[in-house]
């Protein structure tokens, strides 16, 4: 197809005639067009954007007046499309700025997790000494292991975040669990007075 490498308007009348448009008259003729104007869009900043287009079917001499019309829409569509890009842009640099800073972050807090993972294997260590001969304190003995697991778990999958591990499926007594949540919840049942009794039968209750 025809278009403007210049800085000028390209007018061909009749394309049978003007040797300008030899090279295209095949591909010219197939979408049946006889005559051709083409106004360069140039960019504030002075880039050839495209070239704005009127044809007609049959051998046409464009006047004056519409190619000076032609002419100023393609100052227009130059304003719209430097004002678009000028809007553009920054936007565009935020949103890079952003991902940067946003990556950074993310740097840090896994450096950060690393360095909570440590100290938590130092706690739990002293925890269990502190609790290895004190029988009466077993079950807060568990909660707190348990507490400290949660933790270092946590920590983990926000490690594991880029590649996520599949869910993790065991079997637990509902007795266990009910258990486990007792001692969880005995702290919150003497501040506010309330007894608290798990009674099981002889016969296990099954795993779920």
């Amino acid at each position: 197809m025809i278009s403007c490498s210049g800085r000028e308007p390209l007018i061909i009348n009749n394309i049978q005639t003007d040797e300008r448009a030899a090279h295209v008259k095949e591909d010219l003729e197939s979408i049946s067009l006889a005559s051709y104007l083409g106004v360069p869009i140039i960019l504030e900043n002075g880039e050839l954007f495209g070239t704005l287009c009127a044809s007609d079917t049959e051998p046409y001499d464009f006047t004056e007046k519409e190619i000076e019309s032609v002419k100023r829409l393609a100052n227009v569509l130059s304003s719209v499309i430097t004002q678009e890009q000028q809007v553009t842009l920054p936007v565009i640099e935020d949103k890079m700025k952003l991902l940067d800073k946003q990556a950074m972050v993310g740097k840090l807090a896994a450096g950060l997790a690393h360095e909570i993972r440590n100290p938590m294997q130092t706690i739990k260590g002293f925890i269990e000494l502190l609790f290895a001969d004190n029988k009466e304190m077993a079950h807060y003995h568990e909660i707190v292991i348990e507490e400290l697991n949660r933790l270092n778990k946590l920590v983990s999958d926000f490690l594991l975040t880029t590649q996520p591990s599949a869910p993790k499926k065991e079997k637990i007594s509902p007795y266990e669990l009910l258990r486990q949540t007792m001692y969880f919840m005995e702290s919150e049942f003497h501040l506010h007075n309330i007894e608290f009794n798990l009674l099981a039968g002889t016969e296990p209750p099954p795993y779920i």
